[in-house]
């Protein structure tokens, strides 16, 4: 019995201390990027992938720039800001020791799923 109670007690410390956002939602977010016209390369940080596509972007920044470009075309960059995922607020149930989890880990973040770039004519 002693053992069963000392279990419980290890798992709800451990949940405790766990992030709601991290567990639910991850450090990482799939994007989409479409662009027009499309066939344009896109570039996040070190990442880059050509219209139409996806990538999966670390969630360990409130605002990224992204920039996309194509031969003819201006260069365009799009700054990108997230918004606070909604898992966050679920840390309300441990107390509000999860959201520092969240915030250290960068899975506070949730940017939008999908972007759509129009490119202008040099």
């Amino acid at each position: 019995m002693k053992s069963l109670a000392g279990s419980i007690c290890a798992l709800i410390l451990v949940l405790s201390c766990t992030g709601c956002a991290t567990m639910f939602s991850g450090k990482t977010q799939e994007v989409s990027f479409k662009s027009k016209p499309q066939g344009a390369e896109v570039m996040v940080g070190a990442q880059t992938c050509v219209t139409p596509c996806k990538m999966q972007i670390p969630k360990d920044k409130v605002y990224r720039e992204i920039v996309v470009m194509k031969n003819g075309y201006q260069k365009d960059k799009v700054n990108v800001v997230a918004s606070v995922d909604p898992w966050v607020y679920g840390n309300i149930l441990n107390f509000g020791v999860g959201a520092i989890v969240d915030f250290i880990s960068g899975s506070y973040a949730k940017y939008d799923p999908e972007y759509l770039v129009q490119l202008e004519k040099k």
